[in-house]
C-alpha cells in the first residue's frame, strides 16, 4: 500500500521541510535508486509529474511546479491544472502487457476555496493497488491544495478497465476477512 502510494506522491519526503522546490530536487536525486527496482524500470508516476519528458525541449517539464506557478500568477483556466503521466514517445508500444503507466491523467479543479482532484486510469488493479493508488492521489491532492492555499474536498477516480485479479476463492477469502474486521 505505502509502496504504491509513494510512486504517486513521495510522502513522507514532504516532512523534511524546505518547500516544494526542495521536495522536487530531493525526489529527482532519489529517482536513479527507484529506477533500479524492476517494477520502476519504465518510470515512476511522481517522476513523470515533475520531470515529464517534454516534446522538443531541452529540459523535462515539471508539471506540478508549472500548475502552481500558473495558479499563483492568477491563471484561473481549469484546463491549465492537469498533469499527464502517459508519454506516447515512451509508452505507445505493441507490447501485450505494460506494467506502467496505468494512471494516465490527474486534473486539479479549483472551486472557490476548495480543490477537487480527478484521476483517470486506463487500467486499475483495484484489489492489489487500489487503496495505495487512492492514498497516493489523496496525498498529492492535499499537497497541491496546500500549495494553492485551498482545501482538498473531493477526490474522484475513473478506471476504463478493471481486470479480474483474483480467483473467486481468493475473493471469498478476502470477503470473509473483511467481514471479520
Amino acid at each position: 500500500m505505502d509502496t504504491t502510494s509513494r510512486t504517486i506522491f513521495p510522502f513522507p519526503l514532504t516532512s523534511l521541510g524546505g518547500g516544494r522546490d526542495a521536495l522536487f530536487d530531493r525526489y529527482l536525486r532519489f529517482v536513479p535508486r527507484l529506477r533500479r527496482l524492476k517494477d520502476n524500470k519504465r518510470g515512476v508516476y511522481f517522476e513523470r509529474m515533475i520531470a515529464f519528458p517534454a516534446y522538443d525541449a531541452d529540459q523535462p517539464l515539471n508539471q506540478l511546479k508549472t500548475i502552481l506557478d500558473f495558479w499563483h500568477a492568477g491563471t484561473n483556466r481549469k484546463s491549465a491544472f492537469q498533469v499527464t503521466t502517459w508519454c506516447p514517445e515512451r509508452d505507445l508500444s505493441k507490447s501485450p502487457y505494460a506494467r506502467f503507466p496505468c494512471l494516465q491523467h490527474v486534473a486539479f479543479t479549483p472551486m472557490g476555496n476548495e480543490l477537487s482532484v480527478t484521476a483517470f486510469y486506463a487500467t486499475q488493479y483495484l484489489i492489489k493497488r487500489g487503496y495505495g493508488n487512492y492514498l497516493g492521489l489523496c496525498r498529492l491532492g492535499a499537497f497541491m491544495a496546500h500549495e494553492m492555499r485551498l482545501r482538498l474536498t473531493r477526490f474522484t477516480c475513473y478506471a476504463a478497465h478493471v481486470p479480474a485479479e483474483e480467483s473467486k476463492a481468493e475473493l471469498r477469502s478476502l470477503v470473509t476477512t473483511l467481514e471479520a474486521v
